[in-house]
């Protein structure tokens, strides 16, 4: 890519970014505005939240149609933006571990067998996020499979996050009700997954879509997990128990999207060296001329 067109790059991800990190504070802003008035009070759940879904439906289509135009092949982090990412990764591990180790223990306790492997499955998946962190400190960067298969921990979680979800009653409920905590898991799935495809160095990853799917997730999991703490803070404990799905771990990983997307702005694309092959007609010809000088050295031997 020439300058300006990395130049032109970095801009699309930038507001790709801004959309996905401002959009969730308007999410929020419009969801606890329109509150008092669509609030079902015997369920606790939201009435008519279709101008906020038709708002994100909105940001997901134009984040979509930016990456597509900025493009750009896959990029490795160092320096400042390495650490960043280092750091994110350290601080979320230790969220995901309390709270999906929570979840765990106390699944144990009242014998649901779904809840207690989604616990162990999270657990996992923050030692795996610390030791990427970890080896991002030592080696100074990423680089193309660095993490083979750890990354597919988190991948894992989620998917079965998903699954609790879909045998849970939350699945009968209608669309507006379930559709940011389901559209949550969903866009959470599908950067993890991503990102692990990333770290591991598995198929074409473009920064375009790899800035994508981290404003998708920032944009839906930081907006239900300040919602969530909204419900808490009024302690209103329906709205409460309606949004069980989001937990703090959601949080925790819209942020590391928002700290991924960002970095990755910052990040190289790799040198592409290209091999040189000469035509077969020079290499005769120098092999041609090779020979006759060694023809002359041997007959000047003879003469002498």
């Amino acid at each position: 890519m020439t300058q300006n067109e990395v130049r032109l790059a970095n801009l699309l991800g930038r507001i790709m970014m801004a959309v996905g990190g401002l959009g969730a504070l308007v999410v929020v802003v419009l969801r606890v505005w329109m509150y008092p008035g669509v609030i079902n009070s015997s369920n606790g759940v939201l009435d008519s939240p279709w101008t906020v879904m038709a708002f994100m439906l909105v940001c997901l289509v134009g984040m979509f149609v930016l990456a597509y135009f900025m493009g750009g092949i896959r990029r490795e982090l160092t320096g400042g933006a390495s650490a960043s990412l280092a750091l994110s990764l350290l601080v979320v591990g230790l969220i995901i571990a309390y709270g999906e180790g929570s979840t765990a223990i106390h699944a144990g306790q009242v014998g649901e067998t779904m809840e207690i492997i989604q616990g162990v499955l999270g657990v996992l998946s923050a030692a795996a996020l610390i030791v990427l962190g970890f080896r991002l400190l030592s080696e100074g960067g990423t680089r193309r499979g660095m993490a083979q298969w750890i990354m597919l921990l988190p991948v894992l979680w989620m998917w079965m996050r998903l699954v609790n979800y879909e045998m849970s009653y939350n699945s009968l409920a209608r669309l507006e009700d379930g559709f940011f905590g389901f559209g949550m898991l969903v866009v959470e799935l599908l950067f993890l997954f991503k990102f692990a495809r990333y770290i591991a160095g598995v198929g074409i990853v473009r920064s375009g879509f790899m800035v994508f799917y981290a404003a998708s997730t920032a944009l839906f999991s930081l907006s239900a997990a300040l919602v969530s703490v909204y419900f808490y803070l009024v302690n209103d404990g329906m709205s409460v128990t309606a949004h069980s799905l989001t937990c703090p771990a959601d949080f925790a990983v819209g942020a590391l999207a928002l700290v991924v997307g960002i970095t990755h702005l910052y990040g190289e694309e790799p040198i592409q060296v290209e091999e040189i092959e000469l035509p077969e007609e020079e290499f005769a010809g120098e092999d041609l001329i090779m020979s006759s000088s060694d023809d002359d050295d041997a007959s000047d031997i003879i003469t002498e």
